[in-house]
């Protein structure tokens, strides 16, 4: 994260949105992780899940499931400041049919 840090200050552009296009979309994501704050990463993953005509089912299972009390908060002040909607209610969009779920 350090490293991030410093190559924005340097560039003035996110390590991250750099390296987007640069290498394979596993390997971005895997490193996006270790670049960005645990509760920002979520957060996008989150939104990621929910876009497409179909929402990862899996994907939101795996963050949301595993999240204790603190990170939960943490993940959805995150998810609110970045994309402008509180969390809660773009997952009740998504199950509640608004979104498919994709199995």
């Amino acid at each position: 994260q350090r490293l991030a840090v410093l190559y924005e200050n340097k560039y003035n552009q996110s390590l991250v949105k750099a390296l987007e296009g640069k290498c394979a979309k596993r390997f971005h994501s895997a490193l996006s992780g270790l670049l960005m704050e645990r509760t920002d990463y979520i957060a996008k993953r989150l939104e990621e899940a929910f876009k497409g005509w179909t929402t990862d089912r899996k994907v939101l299972v795996r963050f949301l499931g595993g999240l204790d009390g603190d990170l939960m908060l943490g993940v959805a002040a995150a998810y609110e400041r970045k994309y402008q909607r509180p969390l809660d209610h773009a997952v009740r969009n998504e199950i509640r049919g608004d979104g498919h779920m994709e199995r």
